[in-house]
């Protein structure tokens, strides 16, 4: 593994773009284009993305599996009493993580597509989410066919069809108005390409007339709201994962503003608007986290003041060798860690328990995500530049 994560550093080091929510350096280094292009590092992106990716594990692999297991762990236990409980945080700490690496993402892709041409845009965009995607499909096909094999008993994912996989791997199934059975951490990346094609379609504004690309966003996901009970079930699947776009919105005003873009006015302005919005979204999509205890909009304004203290602090930040390695693999992990701990922690905890269960699977989880960031991400990324250059030229 440690070669791995060193042959991965030299190859990070020859490239100099910035790709989607991720840098090919060490640090994460931009250029404010406003500033004379004096070189700005934005270490506490990374720092973000790695506090985001530990808690949606936590959340996953620890509550999520033991309450499937019925088991009582004095951990989960511990922190529930002093930590998310009393302060509101919304599904131990697992929506929290996801409004982290949704803010994280609407901060660094509105930055990418200011040094981008369209077809640059769309194709990185492509190549960054579904190389990782189809190669975590067909790796958990593999290790549940092997558990099949080893224990004689057909598991979760074995009883779909040819369909499904595809389903899973390609995320056509919520362009049909339905969920993906193989993997549940999907249903974000489909908010993240439809914040995509959104972006392609509002590209000129993006790079040129900010204020008017947000307000066109912000009137999108307002539109969603209005108009999801109108068209039926499919327009309502779509327009929910329309509104959560509202929360990369505030990443977006947040880069305008630290890339002095807007005023601090003009952010102030558009922030309201935007949670104006998302209180519209939580009340109409999710009524049941409108209302205590499960408050989405006190988890979400922990993600944002996070944020904000990220970008405060960002000059203090030094980051050190296991923020680096979790930040470049937390797409593999993210893509990885619930299918694997679905699969393997009950499959183990028959015979050695939670605990160590727990373990060997975080290995094996930890283990695939290097390969897959190794032999997938990194081979997806190079050639998604050199198809951008070729089709410029």
């Amino acid at each position: 593994m440690k070669k791995y994560l060193n042959n991965a550093e030299e190859d990070k080091n020859d490239e100099n773009s910035v790709d989607i929510d991720k840098t090919n350096d060490d640090k994460l280094v931009i250029e404010d284009q406003n500033c004379n292009n004096k070189k700005e590092n934005i270490n506490f992106i990374s720092v973000l993305r790695v506090l985001a990716i530990v808690s949606i594990m936590w959340g996953n692999m620890v509550p999520f599996i033991l309450n499937s297991l019925g088991y009582d762990w004095y951990p989960l236990q511990f922190v529930r009493y002093f930590i998310t409980n009393p302060l509101a945080i919304m599904q131990d700490f697992n929506s929290l993580g996801v409004m982290i690496f949704f803010l994280c993402s609407g901060f660094i892709i509105t930055y990418t597509a200011q040094r981008e041409s369209l077809k640059e845009f769309i194709i990185k965009r492509i190549f960054r989410i579904y190389p990782g995607l189809i190669f975590s499909v067909i790796s958990l096909w593999i290790i549940q066919r092997i558990c099949t094999l080893v224990t004689g008993e057909i598991t979760y994912w074995g009883s779909f069809g040819v369909k499904e996989w595809i389903y899973g791997g390609t995320l056509g199934n919520y362009f049909i108005g339905v969920p993906n059975v193989i993997n549940g951490v999907t249903w974000t990346l489909i908010i993240g390409v439809m914040f995509y094609i959104l972006c392609g379609l509002t590209y000129y504004f993006l790079k040129t007339k900010p204020l008017i690309e947000i307000l066109l966003m912000m009137a999108i996901c307002m539109l969603s709201i209005i108009t999801a009970s109108s068209y039926g079930r499919l327009w309502y699947g779509v327009a929910s994962s329309v509104s959560y776009m509202v929360i990369l919105i505030f990443g977006q005003i947040l880069y305008y503003y630290w890339s002095k873009r807007i005023t601090l006015r003009t952010a102030a302005i558009l922030l309201l608007i935007n949670y104006y919005i998302f209180i519209k979204k939580i009340a109409f999509f999710s009524p049941e986290h409108y209302v205590g205890p499960n408050y989405m909009a006190v988890s979400f304004m922990y993600a944002f003041f996070l944020f904000i203290i990220g970008i405060l602090i960002n000059d203090k930040i030094r980051l050190n060798k296991t923020t680096k390695t979790v930040d470049k693999i937390s797409y593999s992990l993210y893509l990885n860690h619930l299918t694997l701990s679905q699969l393997l922690i009950p499959l183990l905890y028959k015979n050695l328990g939670y605990d160590i269960s727990l373990l060997i699977t975080l290995g094996i989880v930890v283990i695939i995500s290097v390969f897959q960031y190794k032999c997938v991400e990194l081979p997806s990324n190079k050639l998604a530049k050199k198809l951008s250059k070729y089709t410029n030229t």
